[in-house]
């Protein structure tokens, strides 16, 4: 399941994989990581960060809390584009 930011807690919600996974795809490549960097860091295998990227598959809130510690990604543009 995915997840959204309200005010500081990670909830489930529903949002466009597509859009989630551009923007992932998009911070990957701005930062100038490889999948096989940003996969290990999430736990997962390279071919599902593909399928994330493709929109296939959903991030976990604990994926979502990973790339928010260890990247600095901020949740609301990662799933809604919001800005803070």
């Amino acid at each position: 399941m995915l997840a959204r930011v309200e005010e500081g807690i990670i909830m489930k919600s529903d949002f466009d994989n597509k859009e989630v996974g551009k923007r992932m795809q998009n911070f990957r490549e701005v930062r100038g990581l490889t999948r096989a960097v940003v996969a290990l860091r999430l736990g997962m295998s390279e071919k599902d960060l593909e399928d994330v990227e493709a929109g296939e598959k959903q991030l976990s809130p604990e994926n979502i809390e990973v790339l928010r510690e260890t990247f600095s990604v901020d949740p609301a543009w990662l799933l809604g584009g919001q800005t803070p």
